[in-house]
């Protein structure tokens, strides 16, 4: 059980890391700024380093280009919140748990982009 509770907290730490670059810098880059083509890159770069996936973030930029293309969003402001809409729509209803073999071996799939610290958060 060490191990595991050691692997939660890397996991937890990693996670910080996904949390900084995501409502910290990526809020702070938005906060008094006009969305241009620049910006809207700056955006997509942030999710794919924060690990939120290229499938995943080309579908959030792209619905976010639309709504500046649209006139619905102007400011980083009305990024930042587009942004919250998005990421708890995609989590909402997603099962976070670990199932437990009833018995033998318990097998955890850690994936994630490379780079991240998957080995170190194994170790």
């Amino acid at each position: 059980m060490g191990l595991l509770r050691g692997t939660f907290g890397l996991v937890r730490s990693g996670l910080g890391h996904t949390r900084r670059l995501l409502g910290g810098e990526l809020v702070d880059r938005l906060r008094g700024r006009v969305l241009d083509t620049q910006l809207l890159d700056d955006i997509e770069s942030h999710l794919i380093r924060s690990d939120v996936g290229v499938d995943a973030a080309t579908e959030i930029i792209t619905a976010l280009r639309d709504g500046v293309a649209a006139g619905a969003l102007s400011k980083g402001e009305d990024a930042i919140d587009f942004l919250k809409k998005q990421m708890t729509s995609r989590l909402a209803g997603q099962d976070t748990g670990i199932t437990k073999a009833e018995s033998g071996p318990t097998v955890v799939l850690v994936a994630g982009v490379n780079g991240v610290g998957r080995i170190d958060i194994v170790e």
